[in-house]
């Protein structure tokens, strides 16, 4: 693994290389859509915003017990989760729509396949920095982290990083084909509750346990139920709408 890249450590390489490769793919894709480069811009600004604050607070929170409220800890580099950046990533963009007077809906119709590829980028950061690692694995695909890295060195360990980036990619290839070059709404909604259950399912193969178990259960896991249950009830509600 390849914990530093030109004195940056591989996941903040691949946080930039994110980033930059949304820049460029929504240039593109803006140019043969309806969504000025502009508007997508503002709406990235609002979003990353957003995402670096709830990121910052989740991981505070989950981690208070083991911390408790250290100046150090807050000012630390690192320490972002990203169930807590998307959550406040997206009603950042909608508080930014409403600045700049420019309507989401349509944005994250077209651009909602961007999230995951993304996240997927970030998960190869993860694997190369060794953060996020799996439960002990002496199967097939097994991979052994070396020393200096942060998950534990000389174990077979699950590459749930890998799994989860090929995962997010496919994800984001469906998002692209099936909603946002035909033009179909919810495609935000699709990203949200089939992340939701496919971060639940993975839980269980990620070894670092200090993110947070109550019950039984990751924080992480927590929210994705919450996400489900959120989404099931608003789907309910909008047949029920209809069907009056």
């Amino acid at each position: 693994m390849y914990p530093v890249i030109a004195s940056l450590t591989s996941y903040q390489v691949m946080l930039l290389s994110a980033l930059f490769a949304v820049i460029i793919i929504g240039y593109i894709y803006s140019r043969k859509q309806p969504v000025s480069f502009q508007a997508f811009i503002e709406m990235l600004s609002f979003m990353l915003v957003g995402a670096i604050i709830g990121a910052k607070l989740l991981s505070l929170i989950t981690r208070i017990a083991e911390y408790g409220f250290s100046a150090e800890e807050i000012m630390a580099p690192g320490g972002l989760v990203f169930y807590g950046g998307l959550l406040l990533s997206i009603p950042a963009a909608y508080l930014g729509g409403r600045i700049i007077g420019y309507g989401t809906d349509y944005i994250f119709d077209h651009m909602a396949f961007l999230m995951p590829f993304a996240h997927g980028l970030g998960r190869i950061g993860c694997f190369l920095v060794g953060c996020c690692y799996g439960i002990p694995y002496s199967g097939p695909f097994c991979v052994v982290f070396p020393e200096g890295g942060r998950a534990p060195s000389g174990i077979p360990l699950f590459p749930v990083q890998l799994l989860e980036a090929v995962l997010l990619f496919a994800l984001s290839g469906y998002l692209l084909f099936h909603y946002s070059l035909k033009g179909r709404h919810g495609a935000l909604i699709c990203y949200l509750g089939s992340y939701a259950v496919m971060r639940f399912v993975l839980e269980f193969l990620r070894g670092d346990w200090y993110r947070g178990i109550f019950c039984g259960l990751s924080t992480a896991q927590w929210i994705s139920i919450a996400i489900i249950l959120f989404l099931s009830i608003c789907r309910i509600r909008k047949r029920s709408r209809f069907s009056a």
